[in-house]
């Protein structure tokens, strides 16, 4: 039994996204709510108070930002480990912009080498791309629910307080499924999702300071190679060489745009011109059962008359797989 205590938080962002690959370019994006928990049951919600009309605030204030970061940091102090889902790129990046506070973000930057990113880890040892929903499908966990995407949250965040809500109940799911992923792996010693597994080489996760410290994973698959160190750009400018530890000093990074998470559109192949009709809604449901019942490539190919490319760059689309992440054919 894993006695390790954690504290796993998520944020949303407070501006809808126009386009997610280069989304640091939209930047400052704000943060509009945010959820930590802790493994011992500890929840907290957070966002910017409620306006007179009754709705919460668009963002949350630099002062709220700041009081996030400092009980994050108070609360590593106190002996936990953080936890998140793909935060060593955005959620730590967005919170230390947001916090308007130059200490903070550098001290945002040392907690977040030293925190469990779970995306990042996979990662590191596979060059597989994983988004938490495959993860929680994979190893038999409720998905996410609440019908809302990512990127769907800063809008419906700003039509009412029921909308509020719903995004604050899925914000709130995000940490507890990554929560019960982290428990799952370690009881079980491996993750794996529908095209592929990794396994826990150890007693449990690596931090992304640990993570690091590997060989470099085969990412020659993708057609912008992304490297560990494109999750860290902006730790290497928020410290100090004698900060950083060895791995990332006097580092290049790849060509890839900046963005929200490495599994965007960068990479999903456009369907071809050749079958360029429309895909109506009952035949998206349709692809998502056959994928889901696990149905190989080639036998949705058949069904949907369509190419690899179309069927692959649809089931990005409806989230369902990752930017040049194989797909079993049979």
């Amino acid at each position: 039994m894993n006695e390790k205590k954690l504290l796993a938080f998520d944020t949303e962002t407070s501006k809808p996204i126009i386009n997610m690959k280069r989304w640091r370019y939209e930047r400052p994006l704000g943060i509009s709510c945010g959820t930590t928990i802790t493994s011992d049951k500890d929840m907290q919600i957070w966002h910017g108070g409620e306006e007179p009309d009754g709705r919460l605030r668009e963002k949350m204030p630099a002062t709220k930002c700041r009081e996030l970061a400092r009980y994050l940091i108070e609360m590593h102090a106190r002996g936990y480990t953080i936890l998140t889902w793909n935060g060593l790129e955005f959620d730590f990046d967005i919170l230390a912009e947001e916090c308007q506070d130059e200490a903070l973000r550098k001290d945002l930057a040392k907690l977040a080498l030293n925190h469990i990113d779970i995306f990042f880890t996979v990662f590191s040892e596979t060059g597989s791309l994983v988004s938490l929903d495959a993860a929680a499908r994979g190893m038999g966990l409720p998905g996410k629910a609440y019908g809302i995407r990512g990127e769907d949250a800063p809008k419906l965040w700003r039509q009412s307080r029921e909308m509020q809500e719903k995004v604050l109940k899925y914000n709130a799911q995000d940490v507890q499924l990554t929560m019960a992923l982290h428990d799952v792996i370690c009881e079980k010693g491996y993750l794996q999702w529908t095209t592929g597994r990794w396994k826990l080489t150890k007693d449990s996760i690596p931090t992304v300071a640990v993570a690091l410290t590997g060989p470099e994973p085969d990412t020659s698959w993708m057609t912008e190679p992304v490297t560990r160190l494109d999750f860290c750009k902006w730790i290497k400018a928020s410290l100090s060489e004698m900060d950083l530890p060895h791995c990332l000093r006097s580092q290049s990074h790849s060509s890839r745009d900046g963005r929200k998470s490495p599994y965007v559109t960068h990479n999903v192949p456009s369907p071809p011109q050749t079958n360029p009709k429309a895909w109506s809604k009952d035949e998206e449901q349709r692809l998502l059962d056959a994928f889901d019942a696990g149905i190989g490539i080639n036998e949705l190919m058949q069904i949907h008359d369509r190419s690899r490319n179309a069927v692959v760059a649809r089931l990005h689309r409806l989230g369902r797989i990752l930017p040049g992440e194989s797909i079993r054919s049979n």
